[in-house]
């Protein structure tokens, strides 16, 4: 007997959501089986069609069902999210593969790669870089296990990568292109991570729906002498992701790459 506490803080939507949803995770039905129709949820837990309606568009945008017009939700295969690992020195794909993470299979596959002639005061002033400068822009799209998890932007001073726009980036990894074609290395990044809503280009390159939640990270590396190199703007689907910080006691202060909190 499946029911909800209407005494309960909760909204009731959301406690029917949580039932599903552990009712899932403990196989009650099997990857690519129905569901039961909203008719019977209405049933099981004794709310409006509307209660049901919405919990089910939740357990959608999470991934853990599948719905088509005219048929019946089906239960989606819930993979584990991708652990990423914030102790690291450089922004590049090539870190995901590292680590014991080589499950995860992160792949990367190229969006978009040209030249802004005149680029926004967003972008030109973290490049330090006079306002309406050229940059070169590459975007990519991080697969795990063949799924979409990530949208990857980068923003780099023209005047660095001359010609970069018609190169064909070998495995979409800039990082290493950098380095190989035009000796570029970064020295450091700093990160910033906040949440935030997908625009309509990005739902429709992540196949997620309009109130999926991102985590976005946005990144600054630098040369050795500090001047700005890369900057960049990766936008992970939220319940794809995980994030793992490791901070070290080092002389009773925590520390992070050597940053003393």
């Amino acid at each position: 007997m499946h029911s909800i506490d209407k005494n309960s803080p909760i909204p009731a939507y959301y406690q029917v959501y949580n039932d599903l949803k552990k009712r899932i995770s403990i196989h009650e039905w099997a990857v690519g089986r129905p569901i039961p129709s909203e008719a019977k949820l209405n049933d099981e837990y004794k709310v409006s069609r509307i209660t049901i309606r919405q919990a089910l568009k939740e357990l959608e945008r999470d991934g853990f069902i599948k719905r088509q017009q005219g048929k019946p939700a089906v239960v989606n295969e819930i993979r584990s999210p991708f652990v990423h690992n914030l102790s690291y020195n450089l922004v590049s794909s090539e870190r995901f593969n590292s680590g014991g993470l080589q499950s995860y299979n992160i792949t990367a596959e190229k969006v978009e790669q040209y030249v802004i002639k005149e680029a926004s005061a967003e972008i030109c002033g973290p490049l330090q870089i006079p306002l309406g400068s050229p940059v070169f822009y590459f975007s990519r799209l991080y697969y795990s296990n063949g799924k979409p998890v990530a949208l990857g932007k980068s923003w780099i001073p023209s005047h660095f990568v001359p010609g970069i726009e018609s190169i064909d980036i070998p495995n979409n990894k800039l990082s290493a292109t950098l380095a190989h074609d035009y000796n570029l290395i970064a020295a450091e990044v700093d990160d910033t991570i906040e949440v935030t809503r997908p625009t309509l280009e990005e739902t429709h390159l992540l196949d997620i729906s309009p109130d999926s939640p991102l985590m976005l990270v946005n990144g600054l590396s630098v040369l050795e002498d500090q001047t700005p190199l890369e900057l960049s703007s990766t936008f992970w689907i939220g319940n794809a992701v995980r994030f793992k910080l490791t901070l070290k006691n080092v002389g009773g202060s925590y520390q992070i790459d050597n940053k003393i909190l």
